[in-house]
């Protein structure tokens, strides 16, 4: 936050209850249990690592500009898991034939927003036969299976990045930026 906006914890709990109670579920599931210890270290951890989180590292209006919509995590996650499976049937017989070369692609996308390319950059990671290798800005260094017939629009999800391209531009007109 910048100066003049910080606020003290009690005015910015409402806030920050979504990603304390997120953090705190988590550590019970980690944990696998519940009991007292688990339950006081994890009221303590999640609230540390919120105010460490609020205080020290994210400055501005963080939660404006990163906060995505739970409808759009589920449709998103949706087209991953379905881009993942798909994926990976596609390069068995390459991996089966053993007669894989790799070769890295340059890829730039039309997304704007720093965290939107990241999550397509994860995305392109998780997909089965593709790796982010480097990211500089809106251009996307990837390493892939050789395939002189594909270039890098064929190679990268474009679904993914479909969906992220019109939350951009959904948000970008909410936010008036």
């Amino acid at each position: 936050m910048l100066k003049n906006e910080r606020t003290s914890f009690g005015q910015s709990l409402p806030r920050h209850l979504g990603q304390f109670s997120l953090l705190f579920v988590l550590w019970i599931v980690l944990f696998e249990r519940l009991d007292g210890f688990v339950v006081w270290t994890g009221i303590f951890a999640s609230i540390s690592v919120v105010l460490f989180t609020n205080r020290y590292l994210l400055r501005g209006k963080y939660p404006d500009y990163y906060s995505v919509s739970f409808s759009f995590i589920l449709r998103y996650g949706a087209v991953l898991l379905k881009e993942i499976f798909f994926a990976g049937f596609s390069v068995l017989p390459k991996i089966f034939s053993r007669n894989v070369d790799a070769e890295i692609v340059l890829y730039t996308t039309k997304l704007t927003n720093p965290l939107l390319v990241n999550v397509l950059a994860n995305s392109i990671t998780l997909t089965p036969g593709t790796v982010t290798v480097e990211k500089n800005k809106s251009q996307l260094k990837i390493l892939t299976f050789a395939n002189a017939e594909k270039t890098a629009e064929d190679i990268i999800p474009s679904n993914l990045e479909r969906l992220l391209l019109e939350y951009e531009q959904t948000k970008h007109t909410k936010t008036g930026g």
